[in-house]
């Protein structure tokens, strides 16, 4: 074979190992933008998917806080409701509350008036406007228990409590009411239960010097 065919065979083969090379470049070149054109066609669709995301937090919360503000505004309307309901005693005229103040003292005292009010009327009338119109007028007028149950209910917690000028001041009340000395007796002899034997020792002495006066 001479030279010159050589040469020819030698260029034939290169030009064919430049077009497969050529060929394979333009292959992975379409395979490339193909790849990118994929990538371009998927980035909307993540981020759209992101967007409806953040858009159904955003609902989510508004739907928390209309519930939220719904309950509350049910609670204010129920409350503004009822509260004329539990406050119609406390609104009561105060004229009125004084006149059943001093109706109950009347009749605790069978109209010989309280000299403890009195006297604590001149120094502090504020104090003894309070007891009349509200611990007289407001919550010993009323009717759900009978004078003589109060009565003994009163001595028993002044006597469990210790306060010996108050218990002196309502035994005399229960006795003036009918209340037997018997039955003080008993309820002073339940202190030792409800208060201990202190309490009651000291009670019994007070009950005596009732008893005493009367």
């Amino acid at each position: 074979m001479s030279t010159t065919e050589n040469k020819v065979i030698a260029i034939t083969g290169a030009s064919s190992s430049i077009g497969k090379a050529t060929a394979k470049l333009l292959a992975l070149r379409v395979q490339q933008m193909n790849t990118d054109k994929k990538k371009v066609a998927i980035a909307p669709s993540r981020q759209t998917m992101y967007s409806r995301k953040i858009i159904n937090k955003i609902i989510t919360a508004l739907g928390c806080i209309f519930v939220t503000l719904l309950v509350v505004f049910l609670a204010a309307t129920t409350t503004a409701q009822t509260r004329p309901a539990m406050i119609a005693p406390q609104t009561q005229p105060e004229q009125n509350r004084r006149e059943r103040g001093n109706q109950v003292i009347n009749k605790l005292t069978d109209g010989a008036g309280q000299p403890v009010l009195d006297a604590l009327r001149q120094d502090f009338p504020f104090l003894a406007d309070a007891i009349v119109d509200y611990s007289l007028g407001e919550v010993w007028s009323r009717q759900g228990l009978d004078d003589r149950t109060r009565q003994l209910a009163t001595v028993a917690a002044f006597a469990a409590a210790g306060n010996l000028p108050q218990l002196k001041i309502h035994a005399s009340y229960a006795l003036r009411l009918g209340v037997t000395q018997d039955e003080l007796k008993e309820i002073i002899y339940l202190t030792t239960v409800t208060a201990g034997f202190p309490r009651s020792i000291d009670a019994a002495q007070a009950l005596r010097e009732v008893f005493i006066a009367q």
